[in-house]
């Protein structure tokens, strides 16, 4: 920071503690000059506005101005000319925390707000690598909460040959019920009860449409003005789920591959995919890696990948499902999880893989957030190193 006494840690009633700017300061934060880059952060504007660059350096940035509620997007060269400029109103509001999240790799920049796209665009000859910058004016106060920076990159095979192998490996053996292997077509609640918390009593709906050329039988999930959700049992199958307690040989993590066909019949919405989920501390949510399908107002589809738990929201990927340009009704999501590593998949287009997974144990779960409904099916879980061979 250029002014270590306009830049403090405030606290909320809550205990919360966030990071407080007010008046002209720069602050930086400590990384090496990034290109393809993720940026989310919760941001709360308590007077005037502010500045946000990423890729700072010497071949120029990408600067956005929020003021009066609205956003500037300009690429500077490395003189400060402005190469590239665009108007976003009515961004941001004042006094109230907002989720920013910024997508650039390439030359694609994408910004959202509280999930959704408030831009998209190619800008071409966009800086190269550089530093993240956030600037306060003279009678701004700005808060910063929950920021995370991540060097990313589009989307490669590479980094997923872990768990191509091991969906190669999972395919040529047999397929075990109950033993190594789950599945519920969503065609006989009475079957497949026991494999849910809850039971009988599970969220969703099974649903029949004898009409439909495919997915006849399914489950629908609709929300009750809060995110609802389902969750597989841990004690289903021959320890396909582990607790993930061992963080040093990994010998009791939820190693598996999982895969469902999710379908969002309404105007908008979000579903979610949950790989080693468990129940949240209050029990109205479910911790854990997300997967997440949301049909955008202009009818457009987005993947989305995320971690949630108590003390973390991190985003590692949304946008377009990479390599599909006309998606079906029904979506195919696949996950899948080998010791330290998480791999995303759609459609079968790979959409990212975690290295260094935050969480080991937990099961499987569908659910769908506050506003929105979403038919699943074809549940499929299969060990990836089954335990009773």
């Amino acid at each position: 920071t250029t002014n270590v006494t306009s830049t403090v840690i405030g606290n909320e009633s809550s205990g919360n503690q966030y990071l407080q700017i007010q008046g002209e300061v720069t602050v930086k934060p400590s990384i090496l000059p990034i290109r393809d880059l993720s940026l989310t952060c919760r941001v709360w504007v308590e007077q005037g506005g502010y500045q946000l660059s990423v890729r700072q350096g010497v071949s120029g940035s990408l600067r956005l101005s929020f003021d009066a509620g609205n956003m500037l997007v300009e690429h500077l060269d490395a003189t400060g000319q402005v190469l590239f400029n665009r108007s976003v109103s009515n961004f941001y509001n004042r006094n109230r925390w907002e989720d920013l999240h910024i997508s650039f790799i390439g030359d694609r920049l994408v910004i959202y707000r509280d999930g959704i796209s408030r831009f998209e665009e190619t800008i071409n000859g966009s800086p190269a690598s550089g530093g993240v910058i956030f600037a306060t004016r003279a009678n701004d106060i700005l808060r910063l909460d929950d920021c995370l920076i991540t060097e990313t990159a589009a989307s490669s095979n590479a980094s997923a040959r872990f768990a191509l192998q091991l969906q190669q490996q999972v395919f040529a053996r047999l397929f075990r019920e109950l033993r190594s292997d789950i599945s519920d077509a969503f065609d006989d609640k009475f079957r497949t009860d026991v494999f849910w918390v809850g039971g009988l009593r599970a969220a969703g709906e099974f649903v029949t449409d004898t009409s439909a050329a495919d997915h006849q039988q399914f489950l629908r999930i609709i929300h009750d003005n809060r995110s609802v959700f389902r969750l597989i049992r841990s004690d289903i199958g021959v320890e396909i789920f582990g607790a993930g307690e061992d963080i040093r040989n990994y010998s009791d993590s939820s190693d598996f591959l999982t895969s469902v066909a999710i379908r969002l019949p309404e105007t908008s919405g979000t579903a979610w995919f949950f790989a080693r989920a468990t129940p949240s501390l209050g029990g109205a949510e479910l911790d854990g890696y997300r997967l997440g399908l949301r049909r955008n107002e202009d009818g457009s589809i987005n993947a989305i990948v995320r971690y949630v738990d108590g003390n973390r929201n991190e985003t590692y990927f949304e946008g377009p499902i990479p390599g599909e340009d006309d998606l079906p009704d029904w979506v195919n999501l696949t996950v899948i999880t080998y010791k330290e590593r998480v791999a995303f998949f759609a459609e079968g287009h790979f959409i990212v893989a975690i290295d260094d997974a935050l969480t080991l144990g937990g099961t499987v779960g569908l659910g769908v957030d506050n506003g929105s409904t979403a038919d699943f099916d074809n549940l499929i879980i299969r060990d990836t190193t089954p335990h009773d061979r």
